[in-house]
């Protein structure tokens, strides 16, 4: 009958082609790298080991990831996603404020801070880890981050000239100190003190 072919045909085509993406067997991959990583560290990853423990196929691994560097680079990226986008509140000082209250909420989780430190040691200590991490993920967050002091700059929070790649390293490097190798939890008003001082050489004037 005409209305019960018309009825099949709307039915095939909405139908969609093809196996849909599982987000689901994504991100359990992910979780999955970080819990082989925080275990066994980089040379101990594999696509074996990960597939086994989220539940899936190496097909479905290999579909998604060449190379276990982009796995691990994606991993440990994954679940500082939210650090994406840096603020833009109006001042530098209140851009870094902001970026200081992202510091704090993951060095104040205790999964946060082990992936923070899993971060440093096995990107450090993989060279070809290093390489995809900082053309993938490092680069295009400095970028970001210099937007930061290039918005000081045109209000005129900071000296035109002032050299940013510097001032991001001191602070960078300053900030990570405080908050990961200091005993206890240092007090915002001992953390500015010290981005006071690495900004006190770059205020106009």
């Amino acid at each position: 009958m005409k209305g019960e072919s018309d009825s099949s045909s709307q039915t095939a085509t909405a139908r969609p082609r093809g196996r849909p993406r599982s987000e689901e067997a994504h991100r359990a991959i992910l979780e999955a790298a970080l819990e082989v990583l925080g275990e066994k560290g980089f040379d101990g990853l594999t696509f074996e080991a990960v597939a086994s423990r989220a539940g899936v196929g190496r097909p479905t691994i290999y579909r998604r990831w060449k190379r276990k560097e982009e796995l691990a680079a994606e991993a440990i990226e994954s679940w500082r996603s939210h650090m994406e986008s840096m603020p833009d509140t109006g001042s530098l000082i209140g851009d870094l404020d902001r970026a200081l209250d992202l510091m704090e909420s993951i060095v104040g989780d205790p999964a946060g801070r082990r992936l923070l430190i899993l971060e440093m040691t096995e990107v450090s200590l993989a060279e070809s880890l290093r390489e995809t991490w900082w053309s993938t993920y490092i680069a295009p967050r400095i970028e970001s981050f210099k937007d930061i002091f290039k918005r000081a700059a045109s209000r005129g929070e900071i000296d035109p000239a002032a050299p940013i790649d510097q001032l991001m390293l001191l602070l960078s490097g300053a900030i990570i100190y405080l908050y990961l190798f200091m005993p206890g939890k240092p007090t915002r008003e001992k953390v500015w003190e010290t981005v006071n001082f690495i900004l006190g050489r770059s205020r106009k004037g």
